[in-house]
């Protein structure tokens, strides 16, 4: 399918105006214009399992009029022959119509990810300085589906009961009285009904998993104008709700677990059984914001993501096995000047000093 890609034209010198936090502004002669972005909360709707496009796809540069193939799904991009912002059309069935938008610069994201770099101890010293100028840093906006919905549990277990019973045991050929602790165990079993909400889970297939675990302030939601997409890689979502929805069980899996251990009390808890019915589930949609840098080092590709609303940093790093290697020898070293100073006054009993050591 061919789109005819629109731009955000720049009425200062014509070329065009990309977004960045909350403004437009133009590289070219400098023109910025502020932006009121609306307020927008979560509407959650009743489940469905919406299709998504799945078809070639390309879009026709206003600038240059060049056409190019664009990955599937992609909402906004760049001209791959004049570098022009491109903003193409949804044509899934469900049309995300929400953002959190970007808090954190570009600037400040460079600045982020370079402090970050800066202070992994056994990252290669040349890796570091790679960092100082390093300005290859994308935006992106992925899109997202968030559910809310209540889960009826049913389960089964025993609950523990600790007590202490004292003990004569024989250490080092002397008699010693010591408490040991000993559990009694009950039967248990028990219902729960537990409700979920403002649960995000990125659905788009091929979004770096570091990004998954990125955490959005859902009250910063806002109202989608196409403008935003400015200067940004964003994508339509490919993955189904019913499809998400099977990764989303698996989040809440562990506060599951926890609400059941609640419930069954008691000072240990053993969990032999759960029946889950998930129930009264409703979505919504929306897109969140990523900076994403990559870099090759030695034959291999590291990639950065920053969240574009906190500033958290996650990524992949190298080590440096000579500052690795320096960090076990002073260690060893410092135990051992340790242990014989310790002797030296007396602290320590010599024989337990010179066993020490040669453990």
């Amino acid at each position: 399918m061919k789109i005819e890609a629109k731009k955000v034209d720049c009425p200062g010198c014509g070329a065009y105006l990309v977004y960045d936090v909350d403004r437009l502004s133009c590289h070219y002669c400098g023109f910025e214009r502020a932006l009121e972005l609306a307020p927008k909360s979560v509407e959650y709707k009743e489940f469905e399992n919406f299709s998504y496009y799945k078809g070639d796809l390309e879009f026709l540069c206003p600038s240059c009029s060049g056409i190019s193939d664009v990955p599937d799904n992609l909402l906004s991009g760049f001209c791959p022959y004049c570098d022009t912002p491109l903003i193409g059309r949804f044509l899934n069935e469900y049309r995300l119509d929400s953002f959190i938008p970007f808090k954190v610069s570009h600037k400040k994201a460079g600045a982020l990810l370079k402090k970050k770099i800066g202070s992994l101890w056994f990252a290669p010293s040349g890796f570091k300085k790679f960092f100082k100028n390093y300005k290859e840093l994308k935006a992106y906006y992925f899109p997202a589906w968030i559910y809310k919905f209540r889960c009826f549990l049913r389960y089964s277990g025993k609950r523990g009961e600790d007590y202490f019973i004292t003990r004569t045991i024989y250490l080092n050929g002397k008699v010693r009285r010591v408490r040991q602790r000993e559990t009694r165990w009950y039967p248990v079993s028990g219902e729960l009904d537990l409700g979920f909400e403002d649960i995000l889970n990125i659905s788009f297939l091929d979004a770096p998993q570091q990004i998954r675990y990125f955490e959005y302030d859902l009250k910063e939601n806002k109202k989608l104008e196409d403008e935003v997409l400015s200067g940004e890689i964003s994508y339509e979502y490919n993955i189904e709700p019913k499809v998400s929805f099977e990764a989303v069980k698996g989040y809440v899996e562990g506060a599951l677990r926890a609400a059941i251990r609640r419930d069954i009390g008691g000072d240990r808890q053993l969990i032999s059984r759960i029946e889950r019915e998930f129930y009264d589930i409703k979505l919504d949609g929306l897109f969140v914001p990523v900076y994403w840098g990559s870099v090759k080092w030695r034959d291999r590709e590291y990639n950065y993501f920053i969240n574009g609303q906190t500033g958290q940093v996650v990524g992949e790093r190298p080590y440096s096995w000579v500052k690795i290697a320096f960090a076990i020898i002073g260690t060893i070293a410092l135990i051992v000047i340790t242990i014989l100073l310790l002797q030296y006054f007396g602290v320590l009993d010599d024989e337990l000093g010179k066993s020490l050591l040669i453990y």
